[in-house]
């Protein structure tokens, strides 16, 4: 087994011990952090890598890789990162484009501007709720991609989670993102709007 593999394998076993030791009961003090993630759903394939070439092999595609080699998927993962929200633990809506600041170019992190909670925040809030999100691509007409641009619509749909259980949000969000691709070869999202 090659140096690689072994980092990977390393990775993996490390990543499920920490997600099992990472779930909290409801009542759980958070500590000010927020809940554990809910998943969220990517339509776009992630490509696959040279150590996964292996027959009976599937190998995780890192993050880095990902931003290198797929703005579908950067797309997706920026959507869905920007619209799970925690009203418990975080001030507002806002606070997700901090979180999800790995996918986004800097100066929209920077600019994010301060946003006040509104009446549905704050009714999640007093429900003990967090809000998850599931997103897809649009099967809509899109701008022509470039060599260092891919703009896409997606398609939201959110989750209550509350101690009382779970229910949809609705109506679903679209969103509009543009992905470009920066000069360190990385795709970030460089615009998004609802």
């Amino acid at each position: 087994m090659n140096r690689t593999r072994k980092q990977v394998v390393a990775s993996l076993a490390a990543a499920v011990m920490m997600a099992g030791c990472a779930q909290a009961d409801n009542g759980d003090d958070q500590g000010g952090q927020p809940p554990q993630q809910w998943p969220q759903e990517t339509i776009a394939a992630a490509p696959e890598t040279a150590e996964s070439s292996a027959p009976g092999s599937s190998a995780p595609v890192s993050e880095e890789q990902m931003q290198r080699t797929d703005p579908e998927a950067v797309l997706v993962a920026a959507a869905g990162e920007l619209t799970t929200w925690y009203p418990v633990t975080e001030r507002n809506r806002g606070a997700s484009t901090v979180r999800a600041a790995r996918w986004l170019e800097p100066r929209l992190v920077n600019e994010t501007p301060e946003l006040r909670p509104d009446a549905q925040w704050m009714e999640w809030t007093q429900a003990g709720a967090t809000i998850s999100s599931r997103v897809r691509i649009a099967e809509e007409k899109h701008p022509p991609d470039s060599d260092t641009q891919v703009t896409r619509a997606v398609v939201v749909e959110q989750t209550m989670h509350s101690p009382s259980g779970e229910k949809a949000v609705e109506p679903a969000l679209a969103m509009w993102l543009t992905c470009t691709k920066g000069e360190d070869g990385k795709w970030r999202v460089s615009e998004f709007r609802y």
